[in-house]
């Protein structure tokens, strides 16, 4: 899935091996697809605003008051996520549960964030910006959790931040990007895996062994994170 370019535009389209399927538009030049489920719901955007299709019927998802949105993922149960401009302009993360958006906020003091992942017991991830800067969001139903909260002090003062989770599965474990306000140039990716039991947790960074844990709102869990450097 993605787009593909047509004598009209450029249209949202879907693959089924090698065989496109245009999505179509509702009458503009442009759109895409961002996301799937396993029941072939695709969603994206068109018209400058979050769309849903249905086969090849599409869905005007609306906004949060603004005049743009999209959106990104789609879990089994038809909950999608993506970002959307409110009434006074901001951009932030919001989920659609049919036609219906919800504000998921930013963290406190921040002023845009944006969804990338939602799992099948409905826990988004994605970013908010914070006063601090870009940080790694969890929204786990109306909480809103800094994932760089749980690093330890030692962690913080070495200049690392966890700043984008683009993923979650349905076990709760997470994949995102970390940086270093201390070394510029260093980008890395970081794993956070719920273990059962609070003592097993480790982050280990470049080889050496940073402690770090995230709280899950269902389940008393602490995370293993294990980070490494992109490529």
């Amino acid at each position: 899935m993605g787009w593909s370019t047509t004598n009209t535009g450029e249209h949202a389209t879907i693959w089924n091996g090698t065989t496109p399927t245009d999505l179509g538009t509702l009458g503009g030049s442009f759109s895409y697809a961002a996301g799937i489920n396993d029941s072939g719901q695709v969603v994206g955007q068109m018209g400058g605003h979050a769309t849903i299709w249905n086969g090849t019927t599409p869905t005007d998802l609306g906004t949060l008051g603004g005049l743009t949105s999209y959106a990104v993922a789609i879990n089994d149960v038809g909950q999608v996520v993506g970002g959307s401009a409110t009434f006074n302009g901001a951009g932030h993360a919001t989920i659609w549960n049919g036609t219906t958006p919800t504000d998921l906020g930013t963290l406190p003091g921040g002023h845009d964030s944006v969804a990338y992942a939602i799992n099948n017991l409905g826990q988004v991830v994605g970013s908010s910006y914070t006063s601090g800067g870009q940080h790694a969001t969890l929204w786990d139903h109306g909480t809103k959790i800094d994932l760089n909260t749980f690093l330890d002090n030692a962690t913080r003062s070495a200049g690392w931040v966890l700043s984008i989770a683009h993923g979650i599965n349905d076990s709760g474990w997470i994949v995102g990007d970390t940086g270093n306000t201390l070394h510029g140039g260093e980008a890395h990716a970081f794993l956070l895996i719920p273990v059962p039991e609070p003592e097993t947790y480790a982050m280990f960074l470049a080889g050496l062994g940073l402690m770090g844990f995230m709280a899950r709102r269902r389940k008393s869990l602490k995370h293993r994170c294990s980070i490494t450097q992109q490529k």
